[in-house]
């Protein structure tokens, strides 16, 4: 009986303890499988990644894949977004690649009904280029609009000012020629 009472003593002071303890062991395996398994996705998805695949990213940006660079940060992917005269070229970090693009395109007749579910077709294309893309500063239309707001400008001290600009022009031009 005395034996009892010494266990049930036991649990009465540890018992919380030893389930805290528990759970943080437990806490700690799933934490570290999970990140193995995420290891190993990355592992596969970085050896997936060559010029021609086609990625999504966390962004939700899709895209195919022009170059892979290795720097001292990591890989950057130059890819490819858009097409005909919407096409342009991004540089993202491969961080930044949630995955490889497997859609298919779709068609619906008029009831709503799949008509045409079959894969397409991927082709090769074997004359994948390296574009080396160089960052510049974009203007928009809205940034000039906000500098001309911000400087209050009237059209006439816009026409003074050119003016101004144009006889500058001039003089150099005939201080050159001489």
């Amino acid at each position: 009986m005395k034996n009892l009472l010494l266990a049930n003593d036991f649990f009465a002071t540890y018992g919380m303890l030893i389930i805290l303890v528990v759970l943080v062991a437990a806490l700690m395996l799933y934490s570290f499988r999970r990140k193995k398994l995420e290891d190993q996705y990355r592992a596969q998805l970085s050896e997936q990644i060559v010029p021609g695949a086609k990625i999504k990213t966390y962004g939700g940006l899709y895209g195919t894949v022009v170059s892979v660079i290795d720097t001292t940060d990591g890989k950057l992917l130059v890819i490819k977004t858009g097409e005909g005269k919407n096409v342009s070229y991004q540089k993202i970090h491969i961080n930044a690649v949630y995955g490889i693009d497997n859609s298919e395109l779709v068609t619906y007749d008029a009831e709503g009904n799949v008509v045409d579910s079959t894969p397409t077709e991927k082709t090769e294309d074997s004359s994948v280029e390296e574009i080396v893309v160089e960052e510049k500063p974009k203007t928009t239309k809205k940034s000039t609009k906000k500098v001309t707001k911000n400087t209050k400008t009237t059209k006439k001290e816009n026409k003074e000012t050119d003016k101004e600009a144009d006889v500058k022009v001039e003089a150099r031009n005939t201080e050159s020629k001489e």
